[in-house]
């Protein structure tokens, strides 16, 4: 693990580039809605801040699914930075708390970091990631970590009005099972995006977090969303 930290951090230093050739672009998107499984009905929210220049890209997300005294909340901080020579090359790493009463998740602390492909045609983009990863089950009570192999896809197409983007996410346990439990698991999302009015969307979705070795049961909820969608770029120069 720690020889594949300083190699991803030399990848770094090796492809670096000069920012004052970046165009810096600040975007702040928000939505609330209604949320639902199969048997819970709640409100949805969801905040994200992103910062974009031709070679970097950083944003924090903040979801919270309220279904009276079950949440699922998520916060999640993503950076990936495209190499210099290798346009279609970058790197990328993550850090996530998420809570999640729905399937008994108190509080997760994960972190992940690799390498990723992207491919632009026309109205499509698709990235395909690959990477390791680590994360803590009970943050607050516990200091065992479970280290995964991490796979990622995801495919985004744009119509004229409308929006489609697919994320497929799995983490392969690498790391000994603990009280003989195996992590492993798929988180799936799929949204659709209608841009109706200027930067106003409706935006409908689904996403699950499925284990491989149960995958069926009931603790396996898919939740889905409506919500009213606001964009609006921001003209930060940080």
């Amino acid at each position: 693990m720690k020889f594949l930290n300083l190699f991803f951090f030399l990848f770094g230093l090796l492809y670096a580039h000069n920012p004052k050739n970046d165009t810096l672009n600040w975007a702040f998107y928000t939505r609330a809605g209604a949320v639902n499984t199969k048997s819970n009905y709640g409100l949805a929210s969801y905040l994200r801040l992103k910062r974009t220049t031709n070679y970097n890209f950083r944003d924090v997300r903040f979801y919270t699914n309220i279904f009276g005294s079950n949440q699922d909340i998520r916060l999640r901080h993503k950076s990936s930075k495209i190499s210099f020579n290798l346009p279609w090359f970058y790197h990328f790493n993550t850090v996530a708390y998420q809570k999640n009463s729905l399937i008994d998740i108190n509080l997760r602390y994960h972190y992940n970091q690799g390498f990723g492909y992207l491919l632009k045609r026309n109205n499509k983009n698709i990235t395909i990631e690959l990477g390791i990863a680590y994360d803590v089950s009970d943050y607050l009570e516990n200091t065992l970590k479970t280290s995964y192999a991490k796979s990622a896809l995801t495919y985004d197409q744009n119509f004229k009005k409308l929006k489609t983007k697919l994320e497929i996410e799995k983490f392969f346990q690498i790391s000994d099972e603990i009280d003989s439990t195996n992590l492993s698991r798929y988180q799936l999302m799929f949204e659709l995006n209608w841009n109706f009015y200027k930067r106003v969307s409706i935006i409908s979705g689904i996403y699950q977090e499925v284990s491989t070795n149960n995958l069926y049961t009931k603790n396996n909820i898919l939740i889905s969303y409506l919500t009213l969608a606001f964009k609006s770029p921001l003209k930060w120069i940080l």
